[in-house]
């Protein structure tokens, strides 16, 4: 079985500016000082299930409280103070129940640049994700080492010159003499010439003398 294909992050980058932030500081003014671990816990979530949004249903107000220790009224309290100050995106939450952002958006995919697949939901989107597309995913480089056309050449090249040296070895072998001066079989007179075949062997041969003779003696 396959092992399935990671979608959320293991971490998230926070900014020092966190407490600074003018939307953070109205969430607050208005929510409590609890607001601070339940934004944190809202955006790991996101962060670690789906990436770049949260869907908001009945059980998430319950989830974050009991994950935070708070009521699950100042949960939604928080978020619905969030959205009003855009700390998440208004359109996303009233249309879909999402909880998402821009810069929710471009901290994921810009942490996901290097993985082969992403997954992600066009109706939630609030960035151009064709920016994301056109990134160069070292993982994923056309260019393979073990398959690199300069090994194919270097590999092709080696096994032509092998080919080649077979070639010129069986060239500057020796090859057997047609024909050759040899004895009678019979009579054992020289200066007869006899066949050779393609290995190398002599052809019995008789001299004309000889080869009457043998015929006469059949008769």
């Amino acid at each position: 079985m396959a092992r399935p294909i990671k979608q959320g992050l293991d971490y998230f980058p926070l900014d020092v500016g966190f407490l600074q932030d003018v939307k953070i500081r109205r969430i607050i003014r208005a929510c409590g000082i609890q607001s601070i671990p339940i934004l944190i816990s809202l955006l790991s979530n996101i962060y670690r299930n789906d990436g770049y949004y949260l869907l908001w249903d009945s059980d998430m107000p319950f989830l974050i409280a009991d994950e935070v220790g708070v009521s699950e009224g100042a949960v939604v309290e928080t978020v619905e103070k969030a959205v009003q100050v855009d700390f998440f995106n208004a359109n996303m939450y009233k249309k879909y129940s999402v909880l998402t952002s821009v810069g929710i958006q471009k901290r994921f995919f810009d942490a996901v640049t290097r993985r082969s697949i992403v997954r992600y939901d066009a109706r939630f989107m609030l960035i151009n994700i064709n920016v994301y597309n056109n990134s160069v995913n070292v993982y994923n480089n056309p260019v393979n080492v073990d398959n690199n056309p300069q090994s194919k050449v270097k590999k092709s090249k080696v096994k032509e010159s092998k080919v080649k040296k077979l070639i010129r070895d069986l060239a500057s072998k020796p090859k057997p003499n047609p024909v050759q001066s040899v004895k009678c079989s019979t009579c054992n007179n020289s200066g007869w010439i006899a066949t050779v075949d393609e290995e190398g062997y002599e052809k019995m041969m008789r001299c004309p003398e000889c080869s009457k003779r043998r015929q006469d003696d059949k008769k």
